[in-house]
Formats: C-alpha cells, sequence, structure tokens
C-alpha cells in the first residue's frame, strides 16, 4: 500500500495537520477520504504532489474537511439530474422516431399507386 504523507485543514484551523498514511492507493484530485472508519470527518483533496525522486512517501495530499452529509446530499441530486436528463433524452429520441417513422409511412404511401 502506497504511502502517502497527508495535510488536512478543517473549517476553524489556521495551520494544516499533517501525517503519513498509508491508503490503497494514492487519492486523486476531487476525491473524498476519512482518516478512518470511526471518523466523522471526511476530506475532499485539493491537491496531490508527487516527486519525481525517491522518498519515504508516494505522494503528498493536501486536503480540506467536508461536511459528510453535504457530500452525499450533491452525490444523490447528481444522481437524481442525471436520470432525469436521461429519461428526457429517451423520451426526445421515441418522439423523434415516431416522427421519422410517421414521415416514412406517409411517403411510402404516396409512391404506392391507388
Amino acid at each position: 500500500m502506497p504511502k502517502v504523507f497527508v495535510h488536512t485543514l478543517g473549517p476553524g484551523d489556521s495551520d494544516w495537520r499533517n501525517e503519513g498514511r498509508e491508503f490503497v492507493q494514492v487519492p486523486r484530485v476531487g476525491e473524498h477520504f476519512a482518516l478512518s472508519a470511526q471518523s466523522p470527518s471526511w476530506y475532499r483533496v485539493e491537491l496531490v504532489v508527487h516527486v519525481p525522486y525517491k522518498a519515504a512517501y508516494e505522494a503528498e495530499v493536501y486536503a480540506v474537511e467536508v461536511s459528510a452529509r453535504e457530500v452525499v446530499r450533491h452525490a444523490h441530486t447528481a444522481s437524481e439530474q442525471s436520470l432525469a436528463r436521461g429519461r428526457q433524452t429517451a423520451a426526445t429520441d421515441v418522439g423523434e422516431l415516431a416522427e421519422g417513422l410517421g414521415r416514412a409511412n406517409e411517403s411510402l404511401r404516396r409512391r404506392r399507386p391507388e
């Protein structure tokens, strides 16, 4: 597991908290993590620094504390919006298909001798 030097900043903090941690993979910008299973705090990765030389850590990660509830709420809202867009697109596609079939039918009727 990669060793990562983690810099975290809470809402009222004026200084970064620094500690070494092991992760399954190096977190990426925009991802969220907790420092333990019991931790009520979640952090959003703002910056990842990789070094091109041998070091004690594979990367340094700078992360700010965020509300887990807000992150989950935002993800749920985004998911609902995506589903709604998908439904709207499907309805539009079906409507356009029906119009196209109607035009094709009309064209065939005009070509057919009576």
